[in-house]
């Protein structure tokens, strides 16, 4: 009978210092400041990137978000935005909402959103691309278009 007792306290003290622990590990981390991973582009580029950057930096306000790629031509930005793993159940609202924030603010360019880590992955590809070497307008176009069609092929 003192056995019992024993084991029973002893699982319940371990189950209360593990669950401690874990909500301690969560709080520490909601308590740090996220940080949303981005990426600047150079403005040395045939194409100035100014609006892209800008693009990275009004959707960095949204705390859904762990990470942003964008990439723009004369007549279009695309952007890629990577969403919390527990906001991926609202996603299509938030891509709703983060489309219509980039059409409001650039209206002269036709705006493209994506959540596919596949895009994200090209578009990184890139931006590291772009801040390596130069690029023509041509080839940028190109390149853009291509990861909007294959977006398109995706869906």
């Amino acid at each position: 009978m003192h056995v019992f007792k024993f084991l029973t306290i002893v699982v319940l003290s371990l189950l209360i210092v593990g669950c401690n622990t874990a909500n301690t590990l969560e709080t520490s981390k909601e308590n740090e400041k996220d940080e949303v991973n981005i990426t600047k582009i150079s403005r040395n580029q045939s194409i100035d990137q100014t609006p892209s950057n800008q693009a990275k930096e009004l959707l960095r306000q949204n705390s859904e978000i762990n990470a942003i790629h964008a990439v723009n031509t004369d007549k279009q930005l695309l952007a890629t935005v990577e969403v919390k793993h527990m906001q991926r159940f609202k996603l299509q609202n938030i891509k709703k909402k983060l489309t219509k924030k980039l059409q409001k603010n650039f209206p002269d360019l036709k705006v493209e959103l994506s959540a596919d880590k596949k895009i994200m992955m090209e578009l990184g590809k890139l931006e590291k691309n772009l801040n390596k070497k130069q690029y023509s307008k041509k080839e940028v176009q190109k390149e853009v278009q291509r990861i909007i069609d294959f977006s398109k092929e995706q869906t």
